[in-house]
């Protein structure tokens, strides 16, 4: 028996063209609206504007946490004070610079997001005590949330609408999500698992479709269940999507941060990255906004038990943020990994050939800096910092490479 369990970030919904990214959902929103009257848009907007070249969430989370950093920062050395008339925060001579390597992250651009964001929000001519504060921001991000829900719903009903055009034309695979995800999916889930199998030697999805006759999505959709039914390989597997989509995959499946058909997705940080917060201060930590704290709040807990043994943990498309290191560190804690012999497969896809060694450069420096943070977790420090080399040596910590182009687009 195989047990797997397989982790889902936003690259696997991207790989399968769903135009789910941060930069989409900006270019979508301030091509032609005002963003001044929120303090998370303006915030935002500064990332949007530098063109950051990753495009990963986990930049938005980190930007999420500096910035409340900062406010706790402002407010606690007194350049900000609760009581007084708004325009006491605003800085007339910050420039907007957004080539400044700090511009996005500034002391400075707190504030002036601050300034606007109060300044427009009707009833609150003087600066609020920091709890009330943190209380607007709170909502505001939620209208923030709400919105890219919205956005990404639209995206998928797009999808929808053409999931059959392929079967009605074996040229046109375009840009079909629930197809390309579904394919991607069983890439992953038979990937390392039987010897003979390997992603050359994947059936073609135009092969499924000229060997069986396919005439729509929900035939090809019936033909994989069927194969999976028999179960040759005789695996058990689950999937933990940090996707807010719901790919439709007959598999124990949770998303942790929520779902689009049920319209309670979060966006958070780590309770960790506030940690620092705390030194030689005095300040509650802003727990409202860490994604544990989210999660209960928006009643999204139900049982997902992860087996003591597993045989896989399978990655894909994750950044391995470190707004997500909890949750790693709470399945590696269960499976006992520095003694068990789970292996890690971290798998990536080249989504641009001019960068290639890039793209495998940046994988291989997340992979090592999650192993090297969770080894820093252990009472035995001599285990924590011979991890890394533990797993290598076992052959239980692998990169590799997903060629999705060539399974995706065989002509």
């Amino acid at each position: 028996m195989v047990n797997q369990l397989i982790i889902l970030g936003n690259g696997f919904d991207r790989a399968s063209d769903l135009k789910s990214g941060y930069m989409d959902f900006f270019n979508f929103r301030f091509k032609d609206s005002d963003s001044t009257s929120s303090f998370w848009y303006y915030i935002l907007r500064s990332c949007y504007n530098k063109k950051l070249s990753s495009d990963l969430w986990s930049d938005i989370e980190k930007l999420i946490s500096v910035h409340l950093k900062n406010i706790i920062t402002l407010y606690n050395n007194e350049t900000i004070l609760s009581g007084k008339d708004i325009e006491s925060i605003y800085i007339e001579t910050l420039s907007t610079d957004y080539s400044r390597n700090d511009y996005s992250t500034s002391e400075e651009l707190t504030q002036k997001a601050l300034h606007n964001f109060l300044w427009n929000h009707n009833g609150i001519p003087i600066v609020p005590e920091l709890d009330n504060l943190l209380l607007l921001i709170q909502k505001d991000l939620k209208i923030v949330e709400d919105e890219f829900c919205s956005y990404l719903t639209n995206q998928i009903e797009i999808q929808e609408q053409s999931k059959d055009d392929y079967f009605k034309d074996i040229t046109n695979l375009g840009n079909n999500y629930l197809l390309k995800s579904r394919i991607i999916f069983e890439l992953l889930y038979k990937s390392n698992i039987s010897s003979a199998f390997t992603c050359n030697s994947f059936v073609a999805l135009h092969d499924f479709h000229n060997e069986n006759c396919f005439n729509s999505y929900e035939g090809f959709l019936s033909y994989i269940y069927d194969l999976e039914s028999n179960n040759e390989f005789n695996v058990e597997t689950s999937i933990l999507n940090f996707n807010y989509t719901l790919p439709r995959i007959d598999k124990l499946q949770r998303n942790i941060h929520g779902t689009l058909n049920d319209k309670n997705i979060i966006f958070g940080i780590d309770y960790d990255s506030l940690i620092d917060i705390q030194k030689d201060k005095n300040v509650t930590l802003p727990v409202e906004f860490t994604k544990s704290y989210r999660i209960l709040q928006n009643g999204n807990i139900f049982q997902y038990p992860i087996p003591s043994e597993l045989t896989f943990i399978k990655f894909y498309g994750h950044g391995l943020g470190e707004a997500d290191y909890s949750y790693f560190q709470s399945i590696f804690d269960s499976i006992n990994l520095y003694s068990s012999d789970t292996v890690l497969i971290f798998y990536w896809s080249c989504y641009n050939e001019n960068i290639r060694e890039q793209i495998k450069s940046q994988q291989v420096h997340a992979v090592h800096k999650l192993i090297e943070k969770y080894g820093d977790t252990f009472n035995n420090k001599n285990h924590g910092r011979n991890l890394f080399t533990k797993l290598q040596l076992e052959n239980r910590l692998i990169i590799q490479e997903i060629l999705y182009n060539d399974i995706l687009n065989p002509y």
